[in-house]
Protein backbone atom coordinates (compact mmCIF):
# COMPACT_ATOMS: atom_id res chain seq x y z
CA UNK A 1 0.00 0.00 0.00
CA UNK A 2 1.42 3.45 -0.80
CA UNK A 3 0.12 7.16 0.35
CA UNK A 4 1.15 8.49 -2.55
CA UNK A 5 -1.02 8.87 -5.49
CA UNK A 6 0.00 6.26 -8.00
CA UNK A 7 0.46 8.55 -11.40
CA UNK A 8 0.56 7.01 -14.78
CA UNK A 9 1.89 9.07 -17.68
CA UNK A 10 4.22 11.08 -15.53
CA UNK A 11 6.90 9.94 -16.89
CA UNK A 12 9.37 9.84 -20.56
CA UNK A 13 8.75 5.78 -19.70
CA UNK A 14 4.90 5.83 -19.10
CA UNK A 15 3.42 8.98 -21.24
CA UNK A 16 -0.26 8.53 -22.32
CA UNK A 17 -0.09 10.96 -25.72
CA UNK A 18 -3.88 13.09 -26.26
CA UNK A 19 -5.93 10.64 -28.51
CA UNK A 20 -3.96 7.53 -28.72
CA UNK A 21 -4.99 3.79 -27.41
CA UNK A 22 -4.54 3.29 -23.82
CA UNK A 23 -3.19 0.06 -23.27
CA UNK A 24 -2.01 -0.61 -19.68
CA UNK A 25 -1.04 -4.08 -17.90
CA UNK A 26 -1.81 -4.16 -13.85
CA UNK A 27 -0.24 -7.11 -11.54
CA UNK A 28 -1.97 -8.16 -8.51
CA UNK A 29 0.74 -8.95 -5.35
CA UNK A 30 -0.09 -9.92 -1.85
CA UNK A 31 1.65 -8.47 0.88
CA UNK A 32 4.78 -10.67 0.36
CA UNK A 33 4.68 -9.32 -3.47
CA UNK A 34 3.92 -12.30 -4.97
CA UNK A 35 1.16 -12.38 -8.09
CA UNK A 36 -2.38 -13.22 -6.86
CA UNK A 37 -4.16 -15.98 -8.50
CA UNK A 38 -6.98 -13.95 -10.68
CA UNK A 39 -8.34 -17.66 -11.96
CA UNK A 40 -11.80 -16.99 -10.80
CA UNK A 41 -11.77 -13.39 -10.51
CA UNK A 42 -13.50 -10.83 -12.36
CA UNK A 43 -12.16 -7.48 -13.26
CA UNK A 44 -13.96 -4.05 -13.61
CA UNK A 45 -13.63 -0.54 -13.56
CA UNK A 46 -15.84 0.47 -10.22
CA UNK A 47 -15.98 4.09 -10.73
CA UNK A 48 -14.05 6.76 -12.73
CA UNK A 49 -13.60 10.38 -13.88
CA UNK A 50 -14.35 11.24 -16.96
CA UNK A 51 -17.37 8.76 -16.76
CA UNK A 52 -16.09 7.31 -20.55
CA UNK A 53 -13.18 5.32 -18.47
CA UNK A 54 -16.01 3.33 -16.84
CA UNK A 55 -17.92 3.05 -19.63
CA UNK A 56 -15.64 2.39 -22.51
CA UNK A 57 -12.74 0.70 -21.18
CA UNK A 58 -12.46 -3.10 -21.54
CA UNK A 59 -10.41 -4.71 -18.93
CA UNK A 60 -9.99 -8.61 -19.02
CA UNK A 61 -7.53 -10.70 -16.82
CA UNK A 62 -4.62 -11.39 -18.77
CA UNK A 63 -2.83 -13.98 -17.37
CA UNK A 64 -4.41 -15.25 -13.75
CA UNK A 65 -1.37 -17.17 -12.48
CA UNK A 66 0.95 -13.95 -13.00
CA UNK A 67 -1.99 -11.47 -11.30
CA UNK A 68 -2.05 -9.39 -14.70
CA UNK A 69 -5.18 -7.44 -15.65
CA UNK A 70 -4.79 -5.63 -19.09
CA UNK A 71 -6.87 -2.43 -19.16
CA UNK A 72 -7.90 -1.37 -22.67
CA UNK A 73 -9.30 2.34 -23.70
CA UNK A 74 -9.46 2.40 -27.66
CA UNK A 75 -8.01 5.58 -29.43
CA UNK A 76 -12.02 7.02 -30.19
CA UNK A 77 -12.72 7.00 -26.53
CA UNK A 78 -9.18 8.01 -25.62
CA UNK A 79 -10.22 11.31 -27.22
CA UNK A 80 -12.52 12.32 -24.33
CA UNK A 81 -9.94 11.95 -21.95
CA UNK A 82 -8.98 15.40 -20.71
CA UNK A 83 -5.25 16.43 -20.83
CA UNK A 84 -3.18 16.93 -17.57
CA UNK A 85 -3.77 14.70 -14.75
CA UNK A 86 -7.49 15.09 -14.80
CA UNK A 87 -8.24 11.71 -15.35
CA UNK A 88 -8.84 8.72 -12.58
CA UNK A 89 -10.20 5.83 -11.96
CA UNK A 90 -10.44 2.87 -9.08
CA UNK A 91 -10.12 -1.01 -10.32
CA UNK A 92 -11.76 -3.57 -9.02
CA UNK A 93 -11.08 -7.06 -8.89
CA UNK A 94 -14.11 -9.45 -7.66
CA UNK A 95 -13.14 -13.11 -6.43
CA UNK A 96 -16.76 -13.71 -5.51
CA UNK A 97 -20.00 -12.93 -3.74
CA UNK A 98 -18.55 -11.80 -0.51
CA UNK A 99 -14.89 -10.63 -2.07
CA UNK A 100 -13.90 -7.78 -3.61
CA UNK A 101 -10.52 -5.35 -4.02
CA UNK A 102 -11.07 -2.13 -4.84
CA UNK A 103 -7.56 0.15 -5.68
CA UNK A 104 -7.34 3.74 -4.76
CA UNK A 105 -7.73 6.22 -7.16
CA UNK A 106 -5.00 5.52 -9.86
CA UNK A 107 -4.38 8.69 -12.40
CA UNK A 108 -3.69 8.73 -16.09
CA UNK A 109 -1.57 11.98 -16.84
CA UNK A 110 -2.66 12.79 -20.46
CA UNK A 111 0.03 14.71 -22.74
Amino acid sequence: MTCEPIVIGATCDDQINYGETVDLLFTYTDENGDPVDLSSATPAIFSSSPDVIKADTEITVADAAAGKVRFLLDRTSALSLRKGRNNRFRLQVIFGADSDDVTPDIYLQVT
